[in-house]
């Protein structure tokens, strides 16, 4: 697929009416994803796992093929390991929330189906996450903290430049009580990405279990689990061209059958009775109740139109257009980009000496401009760099060098109106 033609997929921004610079906030909907869900709800619309007419199987054939297509895409062993969740959010708060519960042996014989549990741990658990985590890889975690004396946060710090302080993260590997490495793949707003293949063979040399949040990597680069070989992997559709509400959960087989449900009710059991309930096989044990079905059609349709365009031509087209937007940024006076690292993605974030992020935001909407200000869901973040918060642009696969060039001239007007 040519990426001249790319942008005829998405029909809000083809008439080039609004230049869309804020795919790492939620991506556009190609008329693929749109189809195949609206299909879905003409032509097939019945619940999945349930019912034995033609109409019912249809639909339970249609979601399951969803969920191989996402296993192909991110070289999970099984189907089984790939669970299906509201969003990455939900996915965060599901691994802290089970996790946890596991490691201090609370999971419990029936929730592992009569298996005994082999990541119960005694004594202190630490978990380590780092500065440029997004608020989803934060507050799970402290939940659990708050609700248990014996669970510590452990910060890794970030370098000047944006990447991470890999020395730190070495010492902070060798604590015995370290159990929990959760780390972002790329920042929300540094666009900084991580080597995590490096990191889990640190981690897992240490006998530290990895949780990895892929949603800003997800549609920019080829993730391949076992070649990261990641414990646990969370991301969300809407980051990959697909619908809100629906994200999934990668984790190994192992794992996810010692840990025990995080929702309980229909379709996640083998028995009920008032005296006791079992639980059934992956990975319906996890998905309790009607799931999202419209939108896993969705999410499976734009996994396959995101293999169709192919890594490769997205990797250099994007990183086209990240250097063409640095270039021109760097032009200006009293501007900060903030991260510099040498492995980034296209995200640019940055402030001006005297002019607010809402108001650069709120000025070039009325150029037909859209980026993102405000922290970005990243406080300790913004925090790190000493401020409050920052506008941000981030690249998709639709974006032209025109978009690029449209920003810089309604940048360069709200500029010369503040001065």
């Amino acid at each position: 697929m040519s990426m001249n033609l790319v942008r005829e997929d998405f029909p809000l921004i083809s008439n080039d009416t609004i230049d869309y610079l804020d795919s790492a906030a939620t991506c556009q909907k190609p008329i693929a994803v749109v189809d195949s869900m609206s299909k879905f709800m003409l032509e097939q619309n019945s619940t999945v796992r349930r019912g034995v007419y033609d109409l019912a199987v249809k639909a339970t054939q249609e979601f399951d093929n969803a969920r191989s297509s996402i296993q192909k895409f991110i070289n999970a062993k099984s189907s089984c390991e790939v669970i299906f969740t509201r969003g990455a959010t939900e996915g965060l708060n599901m691994i802290a929330y089970t996790l946890c519960q596991a490691l201090k042996g609370k999971a419990g014989v029936d929730a592992t189906n009569g298996r005994s549990s082999k990541l119960k741990t005694n004594g202190k658990i630490k978990i380590a996450i780092s500065e440029m985590e997004h608020h989803a890889n934060i507050v799970p975690w402290q939940m659990q903290a708050s609700l248990h004396d014996d669970i510590e946060i452990v910060i890794i710090p970030i370098l000047d430049n944006g990447e991470l302080d890999l020395d730190a993260l070495k010492k902070i590997l060798n604590d015995k009580e370290l159990k929990v490495l959760a780390i972002t793949h790329t920042s929300n707003v540094l666009g900084t990405v991580n080597p995590i293949e490096e990191i889990s063979k640190l981690a897992h040399a240490n006998g530290v279990i990895v949780v990895l949040d892929a949603c800003q990597a997800i549609a920019h680069k080829a993730l391949d689990v076992q070649k990261l070989d990641v414990d646990f992997m969370v991301f969300s559709a809407h980051k990959i061209y697909g619908p809100t509400g629906i994200g999934a959960v990668f984790a190994k087989e192992e794992l996810l059958n010692e840990l025990p449900p995080y929702h309980g009710g229909g379709d996640m059991i083998e028995t009920v009775s008032f005296e006791k309930t079992t639980y059934t096989n992956l990975p319906n044990k996890f998905e309790a109740g009607t799931p999202a079905i419209v939108e896993t059609i969705g999410f499976g349709a734009a996994i396959k139109y995101i293999s169709k365009i192919g890594f490769d031509k997205i990797y250099e087209h994007e990183q086209k257009l990240l250097e063409m937007a640095n270039q021109e940024l760097n032009k200006f006076e009293k501007i900060k980009i903030i991260g510099q690292s040498r492995n980034k993605i296209g995200i640019v974030s940055f402030v001006f000496d005297d002019i607010e992020a809402f108001d650069i935001g709120t000025m070039l909407n009325q150029h037909k401009v859209a980026i993102r200000t405000g922290h970005h869901c990243a406080q300790p973040l913004m925090k790190r760099f000493g401020i409050s918060a920052c506008s941000r642009l981030s690249i998709g696969v639709y974006n032209n060098e025109n978009d690029i060039a449209k920003f810089i001239s309604a940048l360069e007007k709200t500029i010369k109106m503040f001065r």
